[in-house]
């Protein structure tokens, strides 16, 4: 007789119960919660700061560029003067020292019969212009207007071939608003590039 012995089962190694590991998994969670956090934190900064080209625009924009008129400069002088941001009335290109007297009268023009004016709130001075050269003339006749010795306001108009001896009634014309109280004026000539010499 053969006595035939059953070979043992091979154990099931399975254990009852899949072990959790609650650190692990705690661990998982802060990391993605971490990085979550950056990523949100850098897409706001993104979208809330400017970007670098639209900071060079902003500095390119605040730096006065070679095509800068003169009349904003004596714009700019002038609100500097009624206490605005902009250079000091004396800046180069801005109007001259208030003079102790009005005076309209330049080596190329006479403005007669003058008068400070309000047109619909905006100031401008009105006479009569006379070219008193022996030449035709052409550029930009301004007149500074000052109060107290500060600038307030620049008017000006441009003339084109005025004659010899010609005088015609003009209107220059500033873009700054007109207030009450004692002015005087200075005027000035600025002949067109074709006129200047050199």
């Amino acid at each position: 007789m053969t006595d035939l012995q059953d070979k043992p089962r091979t154990k099931d190694r399975r254990p009852d119960e899949v072990p959790h590991h609650p650190k692990v998994m705690a661990v998982a969670v802060l990391i993605t919660g971490t990085a979550m956090l950056f990523m949100g934190l850098w897409f706001w900064q993104a979208m809330t700061s400017p970007g670098i080209i639209s900071q060079e625009e902003a500095i390119t924009a605040d730096q006065p560029g070679d095509e800068e008129l003169s009349s904003d400069r004596d714009r700019a002088a002038e609100d500097a003067a009624a206490g605005e941001e902009g250079p000091a009335p004396q800046a180069k290109g801005g109007p001259p020292e208030a003079p102790g007297e009005n005076d309209p009268v330049t080596p190329q023009w006479e403005l007669s019969g003058w008068s400070i004016l309000s047109v619909n709130g905006i100031l401008q001075v009105g006479g009569t212009l006379t070219n008193t050269t022996n030449q035709p003339l052409s550029g930009t006749v301004k007149v500074y207007v000052y109060s107290d010795g500060v600038p307030v306001a620049t008017a000006k108009t441009e003339v084109d071939n005025f004659q010899p001896g010609q005088s015609e009634q003009v209107n220059l014309v500033s873009d700054s608003e007109w207030e009450a109280g004692e002015k005087t004026i200075l005027l000035d000539f600025q002949p067109s590039k074709a006129q200047a010499p050199g």
